[in-house]
């Protein structure tokens, strides 16, 4: 926990504030954030938290607030290499009252690359055929061995569509079966509901705003796939896809891929050392005030960092399409 205090307190002086101001426009979220986020640590004052405890959503199954104003959702996706089957998975077992979101249909069909985002149209027509509205808290969890994998990816997608009251499940499916959670084969479609996407197109780099950038310097570009990856000693999941990475693109750990018993949160930096005062600083920087992740699913490690630790409060990543 005291990486992660320091990490928000570094946040709160690079936006021009002082740790007194974050203190004062903080508030303990004990019975619905995960325990990491507790603790005596401040969590800023935000009507949705990133994070939601596997607890937090049991008494809410329990309570029968799931519904039009609650709705859960599987994001399960892995790599094909992996050959697992998420659609079968979930049709086996799942969280009660969880639909299924499939990233590999949510996206712009008509892109020759993967997962890139749809439509607002498109998005607003299949996440209201999940029975989610504007006024719908969702909260989603996927079936990873590391507790958390997709979902963040998933929780992106709404917020990047404008739709702030998203939550990641702490610890995913894993952490929630280790619970002894209950879980389900039954499933009924959730009744339609109306929702309406907005873009915030600042959460979004093109392709030739990423090119630009390598001439003005302006954002830092990070790379969140794995190390072999981004030297391209490793082959890429596809293909088609030349191995190593494009100019001025640093690498960045998996900084907050968390185990599924959540027992607490390692920041490290992009050498591997955790941040101290004294020591290397976030990605945020006052040299680079607005990282931008490359990533062609969508970069779901990123995505985790920002649920994690909080960043998603300071509207301080980006991430390309």
């Amino acid at each position: 926990m005291k990486e992660l205090t320091e990490l928000f307190d570094w946040i709160d002086r690079d936006q021009g504030g002082t740790s007194d101001r974050l203190n004062a426009n903080c508030l303990q979220l004990k019975s619905v954030c995960s325990p990491l986020s507790c603790r005596s640590f401040p969590v800023m004052m935000d009507p949705t938290p990133a994070v939601v405890s596997a607890q937090w959503l049991a008494d809410a199954i329990q309570n029968k607030l799931v519904g039009p104003k609650l709705r859960i959702l599987d994001g399960s996706w892995y790599l094909p290499k992996s050959k697992r089957d998420t659609r079968e998975e979930f049709n086996q077992k799942h969280i009660p009252g969880a639909s299924f979101f499939n990233i590999d249909e949510c996206c712009d069909q008509s892109s020759p690359y993967d997962h890139m985002l749809p439509t607002p149209s498109d998005f607003s027509r299949y996440v209201s055929d999940l029975g989610i509205g504007n006024d719908t808290h969702v909260v989603v969890y996927d079936t990873s061995d590391f507790g958390s994998f997709s979902a963040p990816r998933v929780w992106w997608m709404f917020r990047v569509f404008g739709h702030s009251s998203v939550s990641v499940l702490d610890g995913g499916f894993k952490h929630w079966v280790a619970d002894g959670h209950p879980v389900t084969s039954d499933y009924t479609k959730p009744e339609k509901r109306d929702f309406q996407a907005s873009l915030n197109q600042s959460w979004v780099k093109s392709y030739e705003d990423v090119l630009q950038n390598i001439k003005t310097k302006q954002v830092q570009v990070v790379d969140a796939r794995s190390g072999g990856r981004f030297r391209g000693t490793d082959p890429e999941p596809r293909g088609d896809i030349q191995s190593g990475h494009f100019l001025r693109a640093p690498r960045t750990t998996t900084c907050c891929r968390l185990p599924a018993t959540s027992p607490g949160m390692s920041v490290t930096s992009a050498s591997g050392t955790t941040p101290t005062s004294s020591s290397t600083t976030p990605a945020t920087s006052a040299r680079t005030p607005r990282p931008v992740c490359g990533g062609r699913s969508g970069c779901s490690d990123t995505a985790r960092c920002r649920c994690w630790t909080g960043a998603s409060r300071t509207g301080s990543l980006t991430v390309t399409r």
